[in-house]
């Protein structure tokens, strides 16, 4: 397969946009020059990637797969350009969450890894879907409430539980009281 990294930034694009026009507009190129471009690699790959209708646009399994792994291999490249062309030290240890990170405990938890390894510093990054970024490769690791499927490809390492609580409002949506 003769697959080009333009290839692969255009099906990234479309699945981060959602739509052609977006992703022609993120990737500063005509809907015409992205559309050939998604065909040239469906027709590589031998496989549909991307499903389309009047109404919307959708990536394949094959296509998420190949989004996420499409991701993962930019986002090397560009660590490995900068790492090629900087005298920067090491990159920095990506840790993503969706909420509070660990609450309480992160504080403590990112003053122990600085004081533990000085020479490599840490960015914690705010998600919606932290797993789909770990996927993607753009975290190193993430803090989730739940953990990932079997297959997501990912480790999970459990760090503590929480107790959590739900508490119903005092009136009822009718206005009468519930005590």
């Amino acid at each position: 397969m003769n697959v080009e990294l333009r290839h692969l930034r255009a099906l990234a694009a479309i699945g981060d946009e959602g739509t052609i026009t977006g992703a022609a507009a993120a990737l500063h190129i005509s809907q015409p020059a992205l559309s050939r471009t998604l065909d040239q690699l469906e027709s590589r790959t031998g496989t549909r990637l991307v499903e389309r209708t009047t109404r919307r646009l959708s990536l394949t399994d094959a296509g998420r797969r190949l989004w996420e792994h499409s991701h993962r291999i930019l986002n090397q490249l560009d660590e490995a350009l900068i790492e090629a062309t900087t005298a920067a030290g090491p990159r920095p240890l990506r840790i993503g969450f969706a909420w509070a990170a660990l609450g309480r405990h992160t504080v403590p938890l990112l003053r122990t890894w600085r004081e533990d390894h000085p020479g490599v510093p840490v960015r914690v990054h705010r998600r919606d879907d932290p797993e789909a970024a770990l996927r993607r490769g753009e975290l190193d690791a993430a803090f989730l409430r739940t953990p990932p499927p079997d297959d997501a490809g990912l480790t999970a390492l459990a760090l503590y539980t929480e107790r959590r609580f739900a508490r119903p409002p005092l009136r009822t949506p009718a206005g009468r009281s519930r005590r």
